[in-house]
C-alpha cells in the first residue's frame, strides 16, 4: 500500500487513479498518521515560486523534514529517501559537480535543503536504519515545472522565443521522472544500510543548443530561440556515486525525447 500526503485538495480523477491512499495535512505542522510503513519518501517541499518569505520557505522545510524522519525513527522503517537539490551546492564554481563538491553560500532554499540532510544523517546516526538524500538537478515529465526545460517547453508550446545561455557547454543536468521513480523503488526495495548521498543526471552529455533544437525536433516545431551573453556558469554532474548505489541514467538525447514526448503525445 502507498500512502500521499498533500496540503490540497486534488481533483477526484487523481485522487481515484494509480492506488495510491491520499492523506490531507500540512507536513509542517502535524504527520497526522498512524500506519505502520516500510519507507518514506520525503518529496514534499515549499520553492521560492510558491513562497517569497525566506523565514517561511526555511522554517516550513526543516519542520516537515524534522516531523518525517523523527516519526521514520520511532517507526524503526527500513529506509528514508529525501528529496534534495543541487540546490545546496549554491555558487558552483566547479566544471564537473560532485558530492565532494563543497557547498558555497546557497540560498535559503539550498539551505533547507541542506540542513535537511543533516537531521535525517543524524536520525540515521541514532539508530534509522537507512537514509538517501538524493540532489535532484531539472527534474522532468509530464507536468514538470520550474526548472529550465520544463520552461523552454512551455514555450515551445506558445510559440514564444527561448532565450538562453552558453550554447556550446555541454548539459547533462537532467532527470526523467521515470528513472527517478525505478531508482527510489529499487533502493526502497533493497536499502543499504547508513547515511547516502548522491547527485543524479544523464549519461553522454550534450551541447545546450542541441538540447534545444532537439526538442523543438520532437516537438514537430520550428526552432525558436536565441542565446545571449552572461548566465550562472555550467557544470556537468558526475554520476559515479549515483551508479555506485543503483541508479540506471539515460542518456540526454533519451531523456529529453521521453520528456518532449510525455508533454506533446501523451
Amino acid at each position: 500500500m502507498v500512502t500521499a500526503t498533500t496540503r490540497r485538495k486534488l481533483d477526484k480523477s487523481i485522487e481515484n487513479n494509480f492506488g495510491i491512499t491520499w492523506h490531507y495535512t500540512d507536513l509542517s505542522r502535524t504527520l497526522g498518521l498512524t500506519n505502520d510503513f516500510d519507507a518514506i519518501v520525503h518529496c514534499a517541499a515549499e520553492i521560492p515560486a510558491n513562497c517569497n518569505d525566506p523565514f517561511l520557505l526555511y522554517s516550513r522545510n526543516i519542520a516537515a523534514s524534522k516531523i518525517l524522519f523523527e516519526y521514520a525513527s520511532f517507526a524503526n522503517m527500513k529506509t528514508v529517501v529525501f528529496m534534495s537539490s543541487v540546490s545546496v551546492y549554491g555558487k558552483i564554481i566547479e566544471d564537473v559537480l560532485s558530492e565532494k563538491t563543497i557547498p558555497t553560500d546557497p540560498d535559503t532554499y539550498g539551505r533547507s535543503k541542506l540542513d535537511s540532510e543533516v537531521i535525517l544523517a543524524k536520525c540515521v546516526k541514532q539508530g534509522l536504519s537507512s537514509g538517501l538524500s538524493i540532489r535532484l538537478p531539472g527534474t522532468v515529465g509530464r507536468g514538470s515545472h520550474h526548472n529550465f526545460l520544463s520552461d523552454c517547453l512551455k514555450r515551445i508550446h506558445s510559440g514564444d522565443l527561448i532565450n538562453a545561455k552558453n550554447p556550446e557547454s555541454l548539459f547533462n543536468n537532467i532527470v526523467h521522472v521515470s528513472d527517478l521513480a525505478a531508482f527510489i523503488h529499487r533502493w526502497i526495495t533493497s536499502p543499504k544500510p547508513g547515511y547516502e548521498i548522491t547527485n543524479l543526471g544523464a549519461e553522454d552529455p550534450i551541447k545546450i543548443k542541441d538540447v534545444l533544437s532537439l526538442m523543438f525536433k520532437i516537438a514537430g516545431k520550428p526552432e525558436l530561440f536565441k542565446f545571449s551573453d552572461g548566465g550562472k556558469k555550467p557544470f556537468l554532474i558526475n554520476l559515479d556515486q549515483a551508479k555506485k548505489l543503483g541508479y540506471e541514467p539515460r542518456t540526454v538525447h533519451k531523456s529529453v525525447e521521453a520528456f518532449v514526448r510525455d508533454n506533446f503525445f501523451n
